[in-house]
């Protein structure tokens, strides 16, 4: 019986000691449930060791600040207990104590909830709640305490009691002190037996396990607990989120076998109280990379309407919910969205083209696309949950942050589920999971909407698009860009390697223009502002474009904003004016890659101020405050040690070497240096025989810092580029503060022959100190060496500088405003010269009437005036600008005129030194009045050559040729093939379908005809193979392929190869790209007996824009290399290979040796009929052969050994007045100089 006063409580008188409080034992029970609304108050009773007791609301008037009503009913005349007020004169600390009934010991948890009120004004006074064990004492540390004034409200309080040994008391012991002016109060106590309490809050940061999480027992697959990257490459974190580092612990689905599509792992909260009456928020932070989807919005046409996509599949899937459709159908685009992974109607009407029920364009929803998703449950297994947050798709190798406020009228449970996707390609991870007592900040939303403003930290990038008519893409990033010494290593936005970019490169947008489209934008009826940032480092950096295209017209001419060049290596801010624009418009971001790596061009944090015009903005670096010690000259001869103050650079793969006498190499390099002419003088050098870098690398050597000049000065320096692959050598002239330009000073390429030269360099007038850097390039052998000696500085210009000769010199319109001939000259040598016109010419019924250019009588073109005093027979001569081709592929374009009936003929002749002038084309007669364009692929040594444009009068005056309009192009004529194929069986010793002995490696692969004796291994056809006697372990043998046009874009490459004998061989295959880098793809190692098929997806970054397939044979270590590495039907095609047929080649088999009469009769069938069919196949292609050829084209030309080309009409180049006329072949005279 509680013993309780009906109006006050009874006071102990004060003393030094309060007697202990001591569990005394009694009947056990083991559930309790109370309102403590009967006078018995469910056996509870009050500690008579106390210094006061406990009041029942039941028989005593209202505390003051107590509550209005009791928590049972909310009632005025409801019932529970409270701690009474202080009485007059107290000055103590006092205690009052109330003990449940006696419980049952357990083995299981128990759950203990009670409602609580704490309300003061000064004092809200304490309660405290202690588990007291039969026959203890009560212990020192509450197991509940509270002192918080929690207003006028009830309070819900859950606690979980640990299994007890013994039988035990619930103590509920009040504190009020001197200043205590308030109430505190329980009511509605409730013990429940085996069952755990609901929490208020719950954690784990995973370090320790899963913290107060559990993985969820009816899923299809567990959350893993790692650290350090997840085991499948190029998916999953590699480091935890609470750390940072490859040492702290995250969650993650492994999306690898035995995981397949549609698999769930859910990992589940403890039960948490409800959010009645308190706030509860989830945070968290999330890992998403799914390699198999891209994210890249596209406006696809599909005949009839567009339609916004994201998540575009690279293949087709059959449409998630429809039963499969025969032949077409629509279907009507559903209305929803999902975070991250939706279906966009782009017009009203959304008809989604359905073909043999598949959509052409898949849209990233459903089963196919990784994705995490958040519910709460009430602790039974839902179905079919109602999702509080969900996201899908690729969101970038980062973390990042999620939160989600949470709502429940009853006890809950938070489930985070994780939903494998198409394939392995797609790990989700979580980390730092917090579930608290609060309102979210809104600080983790996540943000998908169109807009031209936009920090490009969401994969849906703000709805820009890529431009599908230009020659690369625009790729997000995180952290660096792939190469070195170009692009940025962290974004604008957040300044860390966690936030994205955009950004393009030439290794993986290839050779070209790329072209990003913002979202359309609304008329504007006031000037506005556009402002991004631009990070613009690299030598090889080219231009950034910004065009402001209006709705319904062509991209302008004329960017609004452009800049070029390295800019250093930081981000830049870019503002712009856009005037009034009466209709809508998008802006358009256009870069232009280089024509190497270091060319990384990157935006980030675009704004659009909306009638606002642009602040005034600087983004200059500041200069140190001390400028570096500078001198008058940097004169070296390279005899002193200390190489007179220059230095090596640390942004190069390479270094210069100081060294006398010959170089390492045979074939290469000085023999002695330039100042003394001995082989005990010194000079500089780059070293090409050192295996450990690759063709293009560069060392940097920089001169000592000099003083800037009001005059320009001259450098004297004296080279030596001997050797069949030397490259090039670069001089920069670079001021203090700036970074190297993207155009050197002078370039100089190939080999020059056994000698010094001389080069003379006119420096550019600056107003800081500056210095001079020398690049030096390795080329593909070790056949490269570079070297430099005696550097002068004079005052004034260069008497004679030397001239820097490109490819890009021999462009001409001829409508340059002096009249000149953009270096083109007459020969000396010939009988008349070419003539500069516009307008007719002087003769009737010749010439043209209008250049090709412009298409008006106001522009220009070069030509032959035929009429007196020019007679039949004689010849101009038109020579180019000399021309560096460095190796490369030139084709030359050009428009020719030759109309009238006594047209002579016009040659295209290539010329170099120590080379025989070489006819590359002729065409001969009267070809119409009209402009014909031509191209000729040009023979590039890595010498300097020039072309030369031959014109021999006719029998007459009506016999005027002229030409316009020449530029050359960095490709063949025809471009590089798409696609290769090879059987080796047309192939011969010499001739490997195009696929070339490496000059790099140890030894040659051979050929095998398939037929004849003592083959090296068994086969039914021509193979290739590599087998070197006398051969070292290790030593190789590369096969090169023909180059193939990447195009950025997957191609599948197919081979039977055969590894025979020695287990320890290998065969490496290769890449190597247009950039000259080269990768390994595999390694395939022997030992089989069998020929076996292999296939490989080379993806877009790996093909780059041109590629060439290596295999590389090597060595094992048996001995005297007795094993053989064997290869046929090497196949590249356009595709994925899992998606593609196999290829037509058929696959090497292995023939295996019988004597048995029915396998030789067998085989003797099967050659008999092989006879047949290559007898039909013969007949039948001779019968084609006599056909006559039906053509377009209007001109057939020599190109080398290439007979009759079809050449197309149209070069690109803008002609208004051009006429397409189709010219049947046999009605056109051209003559074959071979034949």
């Amino acid at each position: 019986m509680l013993l309780m006063h009906p109006n006050v409580s009874i006071k102990v008188a004060s003393s030094p000691a309060v007697p202990e409080l001591v569990a005394t034992s009694a009947a056990p029970i083991s559930n309790f449930d109370c309102n403590l609304d009967d006078e018995d108050l469910c056996g509870m009773t009050q500690d008579t060791r106390s210094q006061f007791y406990w009041s029942w609301r039941g028989n005593t008037s209202q505390p003051v600040m107590g509550p209005v009503g009791d928590h049972t009913s909310g009632s005025t005349s409801g019932y529970y207990i409270f701690v009474p007020e202080v009485p007059n004169g107290q000055l103590t600390t006092e205690t009052g104590r109330v003990l449940s009934p006696v419980f049952a010991q357990n083995s299981n948890p128990r759950c203990l909830q009670f409602y609580y009120f704490m309300n003061g004004i000064n004092d809200a006074g304490s309660l405290n709640v202690y588990i007291l064990l039969d026959g203890g004492t009560l212990p020192s540390v509450p197991d509940w305490s509270s002192s918080t004034n929690m207003g006028n409200v009830w309070n819900a309080m859950k606690l979980s009691l640990s299994p007890q040994i013994d039988n035990f008391q619930i103590v509920f012991e009040g504190v009020r002190r001197p200043a205590y002016d308030g109430t505190v109060a329980i009511d509605d106590i409730l013990l429940l037996d085996n069952t755990e309490c609901p929490k208020l809050n719950a954690s784990s940061d995973f370090e320790d396990g899963l913290g107060d999480f559990v993985q969820d027992e009816t899923d299809d697959m567990d959350w893993l607990l790692w650290s350090s990257s997840t085991p499948t490459l190029d998916t999953g974190p590699s480091f935890d989120h609470t750390y940072g580092n490859s040492s702290g612990h995250y969650l993650y689905i492994e999306t690898s076998a035995p995981a397949v599509t549609g698999h769930i792992a859910r990992l589940k909260s403890p039960m948490l109280v409800s959010t009645t009456e308190t706030p509860r928020c989830l945070t968290f932070w999330y890992h998403i990379i799914d390699c198999n989807i891209r994210t890249f919005c596209s406006l696809c046409d599909y005949g009839r309407k567009y339609y916004l996509l994201m998540f575009l599949i690279h293949q087709e899937f059959p449409v998630i919910g429809l039963p499969a459709l025969g032949g077409t159908s629509a279907y009507s685009c559903p209305s929803f969205q999902v975070f991250g992974a939706a279906c966009f109607q782009a017009l009203d009407v959304c008809n989604w083209e359905i073909v043999d029920g598949k959509l052409p364009c898949h849209f990233g929803y459903g089963i196919d696309v990784a994705s995490l998703n958040i519910f709460i449950t009430n602790g039974t297994t839902v179905p079919n949950p109602t999702y509080l947050w969900s996201m899908s798709g690729n969101r970038g190798d980062k973390w990042r942050a999620g939160e989600v406020q949470l709502h429940s009228q009853t006890d809950f449970q938070v489930v985070l589920e994780g939903i494998r996707g198409i394939d392995f390609s797609g790990d989700i991870a979580i980390d730092d999971v917090i579930i608290d007592s609060k309102f979210c900040p809104g600080e983790s939303n996540f943000y998908n909407y169109s807009s031209i403003s936009c920090n490009f930290e969401e994969k849906e990038l703000c709805y820009y698009e890529q431009d599908q008519t230009d020659d690369g893409d625009w790729i997000w990033q995180n952290r660096a860009t792939d190469e070195s010494f170009t692009g940025p290593d962290r974004d604008h936005t957040t300044d860390s390697e966690l936030g994205f970019f955009l950004y393009i490169s030439e290794g993986l947008a290839g050779d070209g223009a790329s072209r990003l489209w913002s979202p359309m934008a609304d008329p504007q009826n006031a000037p506005s502002c556009l402002q991004f940032w631009y990070h613009m480092y690299g030598t090889d950096v080219e231009t950034l474009n910004v065009y402001i295209k209006k709705d319904g017209q062509t991209l302008p001419t004329t960017p609004s904003w452009s800049m070029s060049g390295n800019q250093g290596n930081y981000w830049h801010r870019a503002t712009f004016d856009i005037n009034i624009i009466n209709v809508g418009f998008r802006v358009i971001f256009e870069g232009v890659t280089g024509q190497d790596y270091k060319d990384d061009i990157a935006i980030d944090d675009v704004t659009f101020y909306n009638s606002t015009s642009c602040p005034i903005v600087t983004t200059d670096p500041p200069l140190p405050t001390t400028l570096p010690p500078s001198q008058d000259e940097a004169n070296c001869d390279f005899e002193s040690d200390d190489i007179c103050g220059y230095s090596q650079l640390f942004d190069d793969e390479m270094d210069w070497i100081r060294f006398t006498g010959s170089t390492p190499s045979a074939g290469t390099g000085p023999t002695a240096d330039h100042t003394l002419g001995t082989s005990g003088g010194y000079y500089m050098y780059l070293e090409c025989s050192d295996s450990y870098e690759d063709p293009g690398d560069v060392a940097h050597l920089a001169s000592p810092y000099l003083n800037p000049t009001t005059e320009p000065p001259c450098m004297e320096f004296y080279y030596h580029m001997w050797g069949a692959d030397v490259d090039m050598l670069n001089i920069y002239v670079v001021e203090f503060g700036s970074s190297m330009p993207i155009d050197p000073h002078l370039t100089l390429f190939g080999d020059r022959g056994n000698q010094w030269l001389q080069a003379l360099v006119d420096m550019p007038i600056l107003a800081k100190p500056y210095r001079v850097i020398f690049e030096a390039s390795k080329g593909i052998t070790f056949e490269g060496d570079i070297a430099i000696d005696d550097i002068m500085f004079y005052d004034g210009s260069c008497p004679q500088a030397t001239s820097v000769p490109s490819v890009e010199d021999a462009n001409c319109d001829f409508e340059s405003q002096n009249n000149t001939l953009c270096g083109y000259y007459q020969d000396d040598e010939d009988d008349f010269d070419w003539t500069l016109n516009s307008g007719d010419t002087n003769s009737d019924f010749t010439g043209p009437s209008a250049d090709h250019t412009l298409g008006t009588p106001e522009g220009h073109y070069i030509y032959l005036e035929t009429s007196i005093p020019q007679r039949p027979g004689q010849q101009a001569r038109l020579m180019s600008p000399s021309i560096l081709g460095n190796m490369d592929d030139l084709c030359l374009q050009f428009y020719y005129h030759m109309n009238g009936e006594d047209v002579g003929y016009l040659r295209v002749l290539w010329s170099a030194m120590y080379y025989e002038d070489k006819e590359m084309l002729r065409i001969v007669g009267d070809q119409g009045d009209l402009w014909t364009p031509a191209s000729v692929n040009l023979q590039s040594t890595g010498a300097e050559f020039t072309f030369i444009f031959e014109g021999l009068v006719g029998s007459g005056k009506r016999g005027d040729i002229a030409i316009d309009d020449i530029r050359i192009l960095r490709q063949p004529c025809q471009g590089y093939p798409k696609e290769s194929a090879c059987t080796f069986d047309a192939a011969g010793p010499e001739d490997f379908c195009g696929y070339q002995q490496s000059t790099l490696d140890d030894f040659d692969w051979q050929w095998y005809d398939g037929t004849s004796d003592n083959a090296p291994v068994n086969g039914d056809s021509a193979y290739v193979y590599f087998s070197p006697l006398q051969a070292q372990p290790g030593q190789r043998g590369k096969l090169v392929s023909p180059k193939i046009a990447g195009m950025s874009t997957q191609h599948c490459l197919d081979f039977d190869y055969l590894l025979h004998k020695d287990t320890t061989q290998q065969l490496i295959i290769g890449v190597m790209k247009s950039d000259g880098m080269t990768y390994n793809l595999q390694n395939l190692i022997g030992g089989s007996a069998k020929w076996a098929h292999h296939s490989r997806t080379l993806n877009d970054t790996e093909v780059g824009r041109n590629f060439q397939i290596l295999f590389i044979g090597v060595v094992g270590d048996s001995l005297n290399g007795t094993g053989i590495i064997a290869l046929d039907n090497p196949t590249i095609r356009l595709g994925k290979c899992q998606e593609l047929p196999p290829p037509d080649t058929g696959e090497q088999v292995m023939i295996e040796d019988d004597n048995s009469s029915t396998i030789i009769l067998g085989v003797l069938l099967g050659l008999v009929l092989i006879m047949l069919i290559v007898s039909v196949a013969f007949f039948v292609n001779q019968s084609k052969r006599k056909q006559p050829p039906v053509s377009d084209v209007s001109i057939k030309y020599t190109n080398g050994e290439n007979k009759n080309v079809a050449l197309p009409k149209d070069m690109n180049i803008e002609n208004p007045n051009y006429l397409t006329v189709n010219l049947p072949v046999n009605d056109y005279n051209a003559t074959d100089p071979n034949n």
